[in-house]
């Protein structure tokens, strides 16, 4: 038991699967074993899910939101490009969402809303940084999931960061799914994971690393400092995070400065 939930074992969600198989019930929801399983069950700060259709990497990110839906205070947020885009996302949130709450869909609100008072946004980041900043300032999202993260540039998504966060104990967590893109900076942030002929390394998939973006000035994901540790990163960068932690250092914060400027990362080979 954690927080009052069943913690199932592996060779119980086998046994479910194959008894949903004899007899299908669409209210019981499972993960696709292999790396949809995997996905859900990484707990670092940022993921990204990569893959050729089939992996089920939308429906991933619509799964982990699932995991708090009973606590009032989480609230999540899934972007495509375009709000034209979120039509795939609706389908499928119906799907795993509708026995969980309602669906509110407006031109400027397309939102689930959960009978235990948490909330899923679906929503759109088109357009330019100054409007995409002025949306989302000040915000506190501790879900947040971007579907095809390759068309979002690096700028809007190092701001979205900023809003991963919450006074809740809610573990932040931010997701991007994508297909093979070797020109976006997705290619870049996840070159550690990638073999030199473009194809994902598969011992390395799973395997979590630890980076530290910069100060705000940082916008060229080439800046990125990497490691395998938190400390290893930190000793690397010690002088700029302790002065961008020196602001904060009198507060009586619940995580160190290297939790709170060091974000844990990892890529995750989606296949059939």
């Amino acid at each position: 038991m954690i927080d009052g939930s069943s913690i199932y074992s592996s060779e119980y969600i086998d046994y479910l699967r194959e008894e949903d198989k004899k007899k299908p019930n669409p209210h019981i929801i499972m993960p696709l074993a292999g790396c949809q399983e995997t996905f859900l069950s990484c707990s670092a700060d940022i993921i990204i899910y990569g893959g050729k259709r089939g992996a089920g990497k939308t429906g991933g990110i619509l799964l982990d939101a699932l995991k708090d839906y009973k606590n009032k205070h989480f609230n999540a947020v899934i972007f495509r490009k375009e709000i034209n885009d979120l039509e795939t996302i609706e389908r499928e949130s119906e799907h795993f969402y509708s026995q969980f709450g309602d669906y509110n869909k407006s031109k400027n609100d397309m939102t689930w809303n959960f009978s235990k008072g948490s909330s899923v946004k679906l929503t759109y980041y088109a357009g330019s940084y100054s409007d995409f900043r002025t949306r989302f300032q000040g915000q506190e999202i501790p879900y947040i999931a971007i579907d095809e993260i390759t068309q979002m540039e690096y700028e809007k998504f190092k701001y979205i960061m900023t809003d991963s966060r919450n006074s809740f104990f809610i573990p932040n967590r931010l997701f991007g799914t994508c297909n093979p893109d070797p020109d976006s900076w997705v290619a870049k942030f996840i070159d550690w994971w990638i073999g030199e002929e473009g194809y994902p390394i598969k011992e390395r998939s799973g395997v979590v690393r630890y980076c530290f973006m910069g100060g705000s000035d940082a916008k060229d994901v080439s800046s990125i400092s990497w490691g395998n540790t938190r400390e290893e990163v930190y000793q690397k960068n010690k002088a700029l995070i302790d002065d961008l932690y020196q602001p904060f250092e009198h507060l009586n914060l619940s995580v160190s400065k290297q939790e709170m400027f060091i974000k844990s990362a990892c890529f995750i080979e989606g296949s059939l």
